[in-house]
């Protein structure tokens, strides 16, 4: 295999020449969940955060559509404190939890988005975000039902 590939359900995308900035020892592949990396990338992280995560908390006038109709600002606040409270927090520097202003999916709200994954979300009650913070947030798997 091509060091400066990687296959995604067979489809290739080149990386732009990165393995030769690695130690040829290095530059062996391995496997995490189906998908083929340039072994020395498996440890970079893709960001500070392992996951970062986006609730829409806009507040629009005159009674219009907007995710914070919804309760949306408690429900990031909520997340925030659970994020805390399972030591899943930023001083361990896995997940964040942020305000954003409007993600323009405001048919779709209440919303958040999870990066780097980009999935989106839309809940309802704190079941659903202590659904997603187990599923997704701690454990790496999407809530399908909750996804948008």
């Amino acid at each position: 295999m091509d060091r400066n590939k990687i296959e995604i359900d067979g489809v290739s995308s080149q990386l732009a020449g990165l393995g030769s900035k690695f130690p040829r020892s290095t530059r062996k592949t391995a496997t995490r969940s189906g998908i083929i990396f340039p072994h020395s990338l498996l440890n970079i992280p893709m960001s500070y955060y392992q996951r970062h995560v986006f609730f829409c908390v806009n507040q629009r006038e005159a009674g219009a559509v907007c995710c914070n109709n919804y309760g949306a600002q408690a429900m990031r606040d909520y997340a925030k404190e659970r994020i805390k409270a399972l030591r899943l927090d930023s001083k361990n520097k896995r997940v964040r939890i942020n305000n954003a202003g409007c993600l323009d999916r405001c048919n779709e709200g209440p919303v958040i988005v999870v990066y780097p994954e980009d999935v989106w979300y839309t809940y309802v009650d704190q079941e659903d975000i202590d659904e997603i913070i187990e599923e997704h947030l701690k454990n790496g798997r999407v809530v399908e039902r909750l996804k948008i």
